[in-house]
């Protein structure tokens, strides 16, 4: 009989827990329900926050959440746009916020990025 047992995965994090918590339904957000995730997350422990959000505009409620949760040590993680413009992306704008994008191997940025296979584009990514 063959051994079918897959080995263990490890990653960076093995301790880590994962806690998804939703802020949104579809691309349809509110910054109290955001501000009340961040707010959450970072008085029950966490670590490091993922905010896989992104909007032009700022809100007090949202950047003041952010900021309580940075004072606590927490780090926190922001989609800053695949857009290419120099436009300001929130969160990822709010002090202290690591943005993160989309490039593509010769680091451009910007909507319609495509996915280069040899000579021959794929599609969008």
């Amino acid at each position: 009989m063959k051994d079918t047992k897959v080995p263990t995965l490890i990653g960076a994090c093995p301790n880590c827990m994962i806690v998804p918590l939703r802020v949104a339904d579809s691309f349809v957000g509110d910054a109290n329900h955001f501000a009340q995730a961040v707010i959450y997350a970072a008085d029950n422990g966490a670590d490091v926050i993922n905010l896989s959000v992104g909007s032009s505009l700022s809100s007090q409620v949202e950047q003041d959440a952010v900021a309580d949760a940075r004072a606590a040590g927490v780090i926190l993680v922001a989609s800053a746009g695949n857009e290419g413009n120099d436009l300001p992306i929130y969160p990822a704008s709010y002090d202290g916020v690591i943005g993160v994008s989309a490039t593509t191997i010769s680091r451009a940025v910007g909507i319609g990025i495509r996915r280069v296979v040899g000579n021959r584009r794929t599609g969008d990514l």
